[in-house]
């Protein structure tokens, strides 16, 4: 990093330039607070590639948990938010595809709780469609 007014190298963490006197602006992307959970980067933090697997990390196993908390409705009695389960569920997966692709690594967490999210509310389809077969004959 250089300074901008006399053009002599300076550390990445220094607020002045040594030969100087300039302040050096620091080169950060900051993040909203409420981003810094999705992300796990603090305000200020540079962070290195916007894309990077902890934001892919986090957002599967939300939405794996929502998938299962949508099984869970439906078991009492909210009908139809299975299929919003198996959506967030697919989308979870689909967000593993991809972080797999970026930086060949995945949640296992995430990939964990999407597959057992699909997996339960795949069920509750069955379920209510052959209930719903036997109510009508």
């Amino acid at each position: 990093m250089y300074c901008s007014k006399c053009g002599k190298e300076v550390k990445a963490d220094d607020n002045f330039c040594p030969a100087c006197g300039q302040k050096i602006e620091q080169e950060y992307k900051f993040e909203t607070r409420q981003d810094e959970w999705l992300t796990g980067t603090k305000i200020g933090e540079k962070i290195s590639n916007a894309n990077s697997s902890p934001i892919y990390e986090n957002a599967t196993i939300i939405l794996g948990v929502f998938s299962i908390f949508c099984f869970l409705m439906n078991v009492l009695g909210i009908m139809f938010v299975h299929l919003l389960g198996i959506g967030l569920a697919i989308a979870a997966l689909i967000l593993i595809k991809k972080d797999k692709q970026n930086s060949g690594e995945f949640s296992t967490v995430g990939n964990i709780l999407s597959i057992i999210g699909l997996t339960l509310c795949g069920f509750a389809l069955v379920y209510g469609m052959f209930i719903g077969i036997l109510m009508n004959t």
